[in-house]
C-alpha cells in the first residue's frame, strides 16, 4: 500500500484521487477517489439548564446541556459530574445531554455541574472544561395541623353560660415551627362563620 500525509488542513470538505503508474509509465485510467471532512473545531456548550447562577430552582428539575455539534456520548457522559453527588440517569435528545436525578434535589442547596475536557465531538476534538452553579428553592413551609375539639364534646347539651372551650395542642408538620396565635369563633347552629356571635380575632394567643 502507499500513503501520503498532509498537515494542518483547514476545516473543509475534501476529495482526493489516487492513481498508479508502473515502471513502464503505464498510468491507471480509473483513479480511485474518496471524500472526507476535516473537523478541527472543538465543540462548545450553547445552552445550560438550569442557567448559571440561577436561584429558586425546582428540586424536581432535570439538568440539560446542549452542545454545538454531535458528541461522543459515552465520553461526554463520563465527563459529566454534579456536586454534591447525585445519582441519576443520562439520556440524549439530539445534541442535548439530559441528567434525570433518581430523586429530588435537596432544598436550599448550591449545586455545581462540571463537564471536563474528556468530553469530545465525534472527531475527537475536546470540549474546554467548564462548570457552573445554581441554587435550589427553599423548603416550603406547611400550614399547622387542623385542631380537634376536646371540650365540650360534639353534640353536648346543658352547657353552662360560661363554657370553657378547649382544643388539641398545637402541632405542625414542619419541625421547629411554634404556636403563634389561635382564632376562636362561635356561631349559632343556624348561622355561619361570616357573622359569628363571638370572634377572638386572628391574633389571639
Amino acid at each position: 500500500s502507499t500513503s501520503k500525509t498532509y498537515y494542518d488542513l483547514p476545516d473543509a470538505s475534501y476529495t482526493f484521487y489516487v492513481k498508479a503508474k508502473d515502471q513502464s509509465s503505464n498510468v491507471d485510467l480509473t483513479p480511485a477517489s474518496s471524500s472526507f471532512q476535516v473537523d478541527a473545531t472543538p465543540p462548545t456548550i450553547i445552552n445550560k439548564i438550569p442557567s448559571p447562577n440561577a436561584t429558586n430552582v425546582l428540586v424536581a428539575i432535570n439538568i440539560q446541556v446542549t452542545f454545538s455539534e454531535p458528541m461522543n456520548q459515552n465520553a461526554t457522559e463520563s465527563a459529566f459530574s454534579i456536586t454534591p453527588s447525585v445519582n441519576g440517569a443520562k439520556t440524549w435528545t439530539t445534541n442535548t445531554l439530559i441528567f434525570n436525578p433518581s430523586s429530588n434535589l435537596a432544598y436550599s442547596t448550591i449545586y455545581t455541574v462540571s463537564i471536563s475536557s474528556q468530553a469530545t465531538d465525534l472527531t475527537g476534538n475536546p470540549l474546554s472544561s467548564t462548570s457552573w452553579s445554581f441554587t435550589t428553592e427553599p423548603k416550603p413551609n406547611n400550614s399547622p395541623n387542623t385542631p380537634t375539639n376536646i371540650s365540650p364534646d360534639n353534640g353536648a347539651d346543658k352547657i353552662s353560660l360560661t363554657p370553657t372551650l378547649q382544643s388539641s395542642a398545637f402541632s405542625d408538620p414542619d419541625i421547629g415551627d411554634t404556636h403563634q396565635a389561635s382564632q376562636w369563633q362561635v356561631r349559632e347552629s343556624s348561622g355561619n362563620y361570616s357573622n359569628p356571635v363571638y370572634d377572638s380575632g386572628a391574633d389571639s394567643v
